[in-house]
């Protein structure tokens, strides 16, 4: 497996940074209620091959060989007794079955219902809160999202590199009015559908599928039980921002169906594994019915 280091990405990555920082600065949703955060990128190097960046037509990998970016680490924003976990984590057994979730449920003192809920909401409101309220998003998958915890607790947000996968909602919305043309065209302004998948796959298919099914498996809770407490969250959200009802219809998480993204389908079925000049995308592979909507039926 190849991973290299978007030359465009990494070399804006400080002013994406910066400009998301001052976008948000005041909000206080975000500073004190869900107090999330968004570890920044403040420098990169990147190294050019002397050969290959001349070639027309060269791979895209073989531009992308040589290069580091510094990122803000999750210690220096842990409250004392917190610790971070990726999310992925929280779907890993040991070698004797015992699931890391279930074990910290249980050494949390709470219920499996009031742990789930703990962080469904640490997780799901800073998201929300971006997605609608600034029209942005990132991918918040397994490795990428952090979860902090204080005694075994979920008590708020931690995403690191969200740049690689940041995007805007094409509609102008007031809140982009600060962006610089340069970065609005590296964010690549989606369209609503598009943007909900940044959380739909990043979140719903790359993570709660996983959590549900091993809350399932230990007897903890059943999955139809999670996604609606996943709804009761965005439902809470919506209910406490009215007058954002007009982007709660833009951005609908409630349709019944949404697309499947899925870049090994895109490598076996349409492009191959062949150099290319251009990093492939990721494709729709199917239409997944939607957890949410089957369950407010």
């Amino acid at each position: 497996m190849y991973r290299g280091l978007p030359v465009e990405r990494a070399a804006n990555a400080p002013a994406l940074t910066q400009w998301l920082h001052h976008m948000v600065s005041g909000d206080k949703f975000l500073d004190e209620d869900t107090r999330a955060v968004l570890l920044g990128e403040f420098g990169m190097v990147q190294c050019r091959h002397s050969l290959f960046s001349n070639l027309p037509g060269v791979p895209y990998q073989y531009n992308e060989m040589f290069g580091v970016i510094f990122r803000e680490s999750p210690a220096a924003y842990l409250d004392e007794g917190e610790r971070a976990l990726p999310l992925a984590a929280l779907f890993q057994r040991d070698p004797d079955g015992n699931s890391i979730m279930g074990a910290l449920i249980k050494d949390s003192g709470l219920t499996p219902a009031e742990w789930i809920d703990a962080l469904l909401k640490a997780v799901m409101e800073p998201l929300l809160h971006f997605l609608y309220k600034y029209g942005f998003v990132f991918s918040p998958h397994g490795q990428n999202a952090l979860i902090a915890l204080k005694g075994s607790r979920p008590t708020r947000l931690l995403v690191k590199d969200f740049v690689d996968d940041a995007n805007l909602s094409i509609d102008s919305l007031p809140e982009h009015e600060s962006l610089p043309e340069a970065l609005y065209d590296l964010l690549a302004a989606l369209e609503p559908l598009a943007l909900l998948q940044r959380i739909q796959s990043g979140l719903f298919v790359c993570v709660f599928r996983y959590l549900t099914e091993i809350l399932e498996d230990d007897g903890l809770m059943t999955e139809r039980e999670f996604w609606k407490r996943t709804s009761d969250v965005i439902r809470a959200y919506q209910k406490r921002f009215p007058e954002m009802d007009e982007r709660y219809q833009i951005f609908n998480l409630y349709a019944p169906a949404f697309p499947k993204l899925c870049l090994n389908a895109t490598r076996l079925m349409d492009i191959g594994y062949a150099d290319s000049a251009e990093r492939p995308s990721a494709s729709v592979a199917s239409l997944l019915d939607n957890p949410l909507y089957m369950i407010e039926e």
